[in-house]
């Protein structure tokens, strides 16, 4: 850790935020405070924050993908989340099958909702941008897609 005065790194993080806001573009200026350009950087960044901060124990993600995957703001920040994880298959996988279960048992007591089509959207993207799941669960999500795409009561 680097030895140096709380408000000296103040001033250092100021510093870099204005430099990098002017040299870059990534960062623009809102009055006194700071954003991204783009949503696209702050959902990496904090997908990569909840990567880092659950130190990837299974419960942690349980939690932060169990209850974000389907809030809109959040969506993006999951998927991220699940592609810097599927550096570690078992895990990704293992996430992604926890999304994909919600849909299958509405699915089993013949339950249409929203959320069971959202959910099964969800794993699909995942499957598009590449999120590590092993074969078995990549060809249950895509048979379940077909299912979903020839019952005639979805529109």
């Amino acid at each position: 850790m680097l030895q140096i005065a709380e408000n000296e790194a103040l001033q250092d993080g100021i510093h870099f935020v204005r430099a990098v806001a002017q040299q870059s573009g990534v960062f623009i200026r809102h009055g006194k405070t700071y954003d991204f350009i783009h949503p696209t950087f702050r959902e990496y960044f904090a997908a990569c924050a909840l990567e880092s901060n659950s130190k990837r124990e299974l419960y942690a993600l349980h939690l932060a993908v169990d209850f974000l995957w389907s809030h809109e703001r959040w969506y993006e920040v999951m998927l991220f989340l699940l592609s810097i994880l599927s550096d570690e298959p078992r895990i990704s996988d293992h996430l992604v099958q926890r999304v994909f279960r919600k849909s299958r048992w509405q699915r089993a007591f013949r339950i249409r909702s929203d959320q069971r089509i959202a959910a099964l959207l969800f794993v699909a993207e995942c499957l598009i941008r590449g999120v590590a799941v092993d074969a078995q669960t990549r060809v249950e999500i895509v048979k379940e897609l077909r299912r979903l795409g020839n019952d005639p009561r979805v529109a």
